[in-house]
């Protein structure tokens, strides 16, 4: 028998037998449908043998459970299922960090598991779910020096939203979201967290990181054979650049955000993440820094790395507007 604690940690695929699936769909301990509401699923009601769908007081559909698979079957001629797609388990989080769920979004390798490592110091518990605007890295149960090195194998199309919608309190995920409106609904469901890094410092620290610990695609293998600048140039051509900047733009425009260069300084902004979270993290983030976590790399990567002397490589950072974001937003490194 299925009970309420099961659906709410379960993030489900709702479809029709005759048209196919719809949406994603999770549930509140309540009768509330917390993603993929609509108008003829407004509620739901859990019965003995499975769930009815409500919209008002009337009954638009019902399901019955199956045990085996953890799915909902049609139980009416409608024909509607669920199928789950991703489940937690019940949340082991400590007592004392039950007061808020965290979402960490960040520019890629701006911090994700620095602010990773400082949740866990701080007691709250990572689903390992490396989640991105709509699909998700499946990392549960893989060695933290793997994770990395071929993500795409463990990929689920599951996105923020119903994440965060079946996250317990004192939990926390990870991930990259770039669209403004899967930001502000995480920020409806979880405390968010976003966090940037000058974008040369970024690109240059990319450059390493993929070369070092990502498994190589083709285009990679090529610049892998080149060494110095040569590299980095061929390397910048395979980056999504439009998409950092509009990335950068979008959360520096819209939240609070933490920098990654103050973070190595241990200097956490209050207002980016909220006066709880503060007091608490604030050591942890201490204790943190210079751990090995899964993307650390020793020494140093900023803007003053002898690439960016490079004629070339100026003209394509101003060119794909990359020195614009950074002056706008990082005047005091500019």
């Amino acid at each position: 028998m299925v009970t309420r604690a099961d659906i709410t940690r379960t993030i489900y695929l709702f479809g029709s037998l005759h048209l196919g699936p719809y949406r994603l769909m999770t549930f509140a301990e309540d009768g509330r449908i917390t993603s993929g509401q609509h108008p003829a699923e407004e509620t739901y009601e859990l019965q003995d043998d499975g769930l009815a769908f409500l919209s008002g007081t009337r009954v638009t559909s019902r399901l019955t459970y199956d045990d085996t698979t953890k799915a909902f079957l049609p139980a009416d001629e409608i024909g509607h299922y669920l199928l789950p797609k991703i489940a937690l388990t019940a949340s082991v989080a400590p007592a004392q960090s039950r007061d808020e769920k965290v979402f960490v979004n960040t520019l890629p390798k701006a911090g994700t598991y620095l602010l990773y490592e400082a949740l866990k110091r701080a007691g709250f518990h990572p689903v390992d779910l490396h989640v991105m605007d709509r699909h998700l890295h499946d990392n549960r149960g893989v060695a933290a020096e793997d994770i990395h090195f071929d993500p795409a194998s463990r990929e689920v199309a599951v996105g923020a939203v119903p994440v965060a919608s079946i996250m317990a309190d004192g939990e926390f995920a990870v991930g990259h979201l770039t669209k403004l409106e899967v930001m502000r609904q995480v920020s409806d469901r979880a405390r968010l967290i976003n966090v940037v890094r000058e974008p040369r410092s970024m690109l240059l620290s990319m450059h390493e990181f993929t070369r070092r610990k990502v498994k190589p695609k083709v285009g990679d293998r090529l610049w892998h054979s080149m060494a110095g600048v040569d590299g980095f140039k061929a390397f910048l051509l395979t980056q999504p650049i439009d998409r950092y900047r509009a990335q950068i733009t979008t959360m520096c425009e819209n939240f609070d955000v933490l920098r990654f260069e103050d973070l190595l300084a241990s200097d956490l902004a209050r207002d980016a993440v909220g006066e709880s979270l503060h007091r608490r993290l604030s050591g942890a983030l201490a204790e943190a820094l210079g751990q090995k976590t899964s993307t650390y790399l020793a020494g140093t990567r900023d803007r003053g790395h002898a690439y960016f002397s490079d004629p070339e490589v100026g003209a394509f950072l101003e060119d794909t507007g990359i020195m614009e974001v950074s002056r706008a937003y990082w005047p005091d490194l500019n």
